[in-house]
């Protein structure tokens, strides 16, 4: 049976690593909107569903992000991942990203 002492120092390291992976991920989310900016700035207010087909991005900005993410985050987005649904905003490209980093 834990003392009470043993049941703080669990529930505190418990908390901190519900904090440190909250941190970890507004990082990440703050990594990839910074890439976004720097290769199309619009991205970042963009608030509609599909960049490509509204000339936000081209395909050209597309290869560029997935090369910087895979470089920033050490993954490799699979040409299965390299459609349209996934790059339609930044909330997409965030939740791509994420998947990819679980897997």
């Amino acid at each position: 049976m834990r003392n009470f002492a043993e049941s703080i120092t669990s529930v505190t390291e418990t908390r901190s690593c519900a904090e440190s992976s909250a941190e970890m991920e507004e990082n990440m989310e703050e990594k990839i909107l910074d890439i976004l900016e720097e290769h199309c700035e619009e991205a970042l207010s963009y608030d509609g569903d599909s960049m490509m087909e509204d000339g936000v991005i081209d395909s050209f900005t597309v290869i560029n992000v997935i090369s910087d993410l895979e470089d920033e985050f050490d993954i490799e987005i699979d040409a299965k991942y390299v459609v349209a649904e996934n790059f339609r905003n930044k909330e997409a490209i965030i939740a791509l990203v994420q998947k990819l980093l679980e897997e």
